[in-house]
């Protein structure tokens, strides 16, 4: 049975691992940081987001969706009354993209918002929506207005579709803007911290002849699968099941991590020795958003920075 599960996981992650091609050494002299060295940019997140003015908001408004120079119209509506049906189209759970501290955005259908971040604490406010007129041709944009609680505005959104992907709210037209994507979840319960902080460690990761590929198995546990080449036709394996740890901010498997060493010969025959199946190990990103691999049973990744590939 065991050998029937380690196959399959060797199956799966020799075909996640494909595309990475890393080669470079195995090894580094640095030494692995601790884990209480690694700490969170959400409090600086946090205070840059205080920052925010309304004039950048403008500025993002003046452009189009397709990025052209069409003057805006002298018709702004500026504020417009609205209805529990206009907040219903953005109530949900929203999880930030393409940043390190992954904030989560809940909004509820009468209009009101609470924006979480991954390191702790939370902003509330409420939403006005603006309808803007751009150009001879009177295409209007819809802008969802984030305003905190002291009246400030922290962000005006534009609801965006995406081909294959989950709608987003998207603060403007380029590539300085914040972009939100919609998660499942419901809109008037607390934002999945979970799924958030989690979402970094998810794909392919490698450094030199090492790979890790790491994936959910969507009942709160995650695969970490970790093929290690010697060459290409011998090396070993790990296969964890983790949990997502909040206090150390980390993917944690305690005693359920497999070790075996694999040969594959020139017949297309292949060979497995387990060395344990009681292994643990911790895994973790740095500030450079690099995934640190802690194997607890030999520390066999000490030193070692893995990228995502």
């Amino acid at each position: 049975m065991k050998k029937t599960f380690i196959i399959i996981a060797m199956t799966g992650i020799l075909a996640a691992m494909t595309g990475c091609g890393n080669t470079g050494d195995t090894r580094s002299e640095n030494p692995i940081p601790t884990k209480a060295a690694v700490t969170t940019t959400a409090a600086a997140s946090a205070s840059e987001n205080t920052s925010t003015t309304a004039a950048k908001t403008d500025n993002k408004k003046a452009e189009n969706s397709e990025g052209s120079t069409a003057a805006v119209s002298d018709e702004n509506t500026g504020a417009s009354p609205v209805t529990k049906t206009d907040y219903m189209q953005i109530a949900g759970v929203w999880y930030e993209e393409n940043v390190l501290d992954t904030r989560a955005l809940t909004i509820d259908g009468d209009g009101t918002y609470r924006l979480a971040y991954r390191g702790g604490g939370s902003e509330y406010g409420n939403i006005e929506i603006e309808r803007q007129v751009l150009g001879a041709d009177d295409v209007t944009n819809i802008w969802y207005c984030f305003y905190r609680e002291d009246g400030t505005l922290w962000e005006s959104f534009r609801l965006t579709a995406r081909e294959n992907m989950s709608p987003a709210l998207v603060s403007g037209f380029d590539s300085s803007a914040s972009v939100f994507g919609l998660a499942d979840g419901d809109a008037t319960g607390e934002p999945d911290a979970t799924l958030a902080a989690v979402k970094r460690f998810m794909g392919n990761w490698s450094y030199g002849r090492c790979y890790i590929s790491i994936s959910s198995n969507g009942d709160g546990t995650y695969n970490a699968d970790v093929k290690w080449s010697s060459s290409a036709a011998e090396g070993s394996a790990w296969t964890y099941i983790c949990t997502y740890d909040a206090e150390n901010d980390a993917l944690v498997c305690n005693g359920t991590g497999v070790n075996v060493d694999y040969v594959y010969t020139e017949d297309g025959q292949s060979s497995y020795t387990e060395n344990y199946n009681n292994g643990s190990a911790m895994f973790y990103t740095d500030n450079n958003a690099n995934l640190l691999w802690h194997d607890y049973n030999a520390n066999v990744a000490d030193g070692m920075l893995f990228t995502s590939c």
